[in-house]
């Protein structure tokens, strides 16, 4: 393919067109674009080198360290780093604009040796790094944290960039955890699971008041030395985070677990600003930990709904604005397709909805995965009236005609209300004007409830 040389005979040679055009593009599909004419070879080849990932660009190993070294400026990304070869051809070039990498560690020593000397060089601009490990590896083989490669070198900087660290199957010590935070300034978040951190403690624990959100398992906090007794390490991982606002917990939670009194006292005194705790995995004990280990939480997320779960979510009615149960649908509010509802559930709906109903803050409700009737729901009102977000099924509203028109309507009145200029009289559920009351349609039905809430402007799945 041949291009004219004026960019008024096509506009994609014009520099800010085809720039535009390249962030838009597969890597294959850029590679190509590249090799088409002069203008097009900066664009795409910046898009082609910007992330370079070694368990999908298989062929980037049998690069000459040369072409490497030339591009090196463009790569702001390198993936799944995971074999000394791997760190051969990477090793001549210093990557001064990368951002984010990702290595999983080997235990050998030539390739500890090559990644050292990588992260000595090539770590200064980094805002996340991730380093993980053989899922294997235990106390006694495991594989060490490269804490030298956080020392400044002679001359240089004194700390590191890094917000987002994670860290799987890894092993240090209880002093080295604590140079590794006082050495990222910048950390926001960290990540860490399966690792060992070893209970030997000569000073008193580095206190990061920047590390907000942390993802981890409740073992991972309370015996990190992976102790086969069981005992506990004192302080707790905890000690390390006041600053602490967002916890994901992650992993199954199981037996052995830590005391709730002891989990309480430490989250208590450790993490005063706690607010948000988003629990990953469906457990028997979250409900336990919602009623006695957390205070005043903001902001919930579970994988799923038990009588449990609700006693202690309503534990927090005073303080709750978010409640979500998304978590086993991550990726739902891109799909076509509306998740699968289980087949049954043990939960009476009457105990589901007591969360709106004695929660007063609420102001996001979001539970794709309950189905809710609406003669339960008309039974005794919500008390959350500033809600903003509501995410259920209502059921009887099942085909896309009812759910288009209970929106419609919804919408259609508030409009009406808004460039009336009318005082709203939702709160008494005064619609006659709009919905007659002999109107007992579902998608009636669903309008009036929804018109209760004057600041609700997002319904999803209703």
């Amino acid at each position: 393919m041949s291009l004219p040389k004026d960019p008024k005979d096509h506009p994609f040679l014009v520099p800010e067109i085809s720039l535009h055009i390249s962030r838009f593009v597969r890597v294959e599909d850029a590679i190509i674009c590249a090799q088409v004419c002069k203008d097009w070879i900066d664009p795409f080849t910046t898009i082609v080198w910007s992330t370079v990932n070694f368990s999908v660009h298989k062929q980037f190993v049998n690069l000459d360290p040369a072409t490497v070294k030339k591009h090196a400026h463009r790569i702001l990304e390198i993936k799944d780093i995971a074999k000394v070869h791997e760190l051969v051809v990477l090793h001549s070039s210093k990557f001064r604009r990368l951002q984010r990498l990702g290595i999983s560690m080997q235990p050998t020593p030539r390739f500890q040796a090559y990644l050292l000397d990588f992260l000595l060089q090539n770590t200064a601009n980094l805002t996340q790094m991730k380093l993980w490990a053989d899922e294997t590896a235990m106390w006694f083989n495991a594989t060490f944290f490269p804490i030298q490669a956080l020392c400044p070198s002679f001359g240089g900087q004194a700390s590191l960039k890094l917000r987002l660290l994670t860290i799987h199957n890894v092993a240090l010590t209880r002093d080295a955890f604590s140079f590794t935070l006082r050495m990222c300034p910048a950390l926001e978040t960290l990540e860490i699971l399966h690792s060992v951190i070893f209970c030997t403690l000569c000073t008193e624990p580095y206190r990061h008041e920047g590390i907000t959100h942390l993802r981890t398992s409740l073992p991972q906090l309370f015996a990190p030395d992976q102790d086969p007794s069981g005992e506990l390490i004192r302080p707790s991982l905890l000690a390390h985070f006041p600053g602490l606002q967002t916890l994901k917990i992650l992993g199954a939670l199981q037996s052995p677990i830590p005391n709730i009194q002891t989990m309480k006292e430490d989250f208590a005194q450790h993490c005063p600003l706690l607010k948000n705790v988003r629990i990953k995995s469906e457990t028997e004990i979250a409900g336990t930990l919602f009623k006695e280990t957390f205070q005043s939480l903001t902001n919930i997320s579970v994988f799923s709904l038990s009588e449990d779960i609700i006693v202690g979510i309503l534990a927090h009615q005073d303080t709750l604005l978010t409640l979500d149960t998304s978590a086993q649908y991550p990726d739902y509010c891109e799909q076509d397709t509306v998740p699968q509802l289980p087949e049954s559930s043990s939960v009476p709906i009457w105990k589901v909805l007591l969360i709106p109903q004695v929660c007063s803050r609420l102001k996001i409700i979001n539970l794709p995965e309950t189905e809710i009737d609406m003669d339960a729901i008309e039974k005794r009102p919500w008390l959350c009236t500033d809600l903003r977000i509501l995410n259920i099924r209502i059921r009887g509203l099942d085909t896309k005609e009812k759910i288009i028109q209970a929106l419609g309507l919804w919408t259609t009145i508030r409009k009406r209300s808004k460039n009336s200029d009318l005082q709203s009289s939702s709160s008494s559920g005064n619609f006659e004007v709009d919905i007659q009351a002999n109107e007992n349609s579902i998608e009636s039905r669903v309008a009036r409830h929804l018109l209760r809430f004057e600041k609700l402007y997002k319904v999803e799945y209703a």
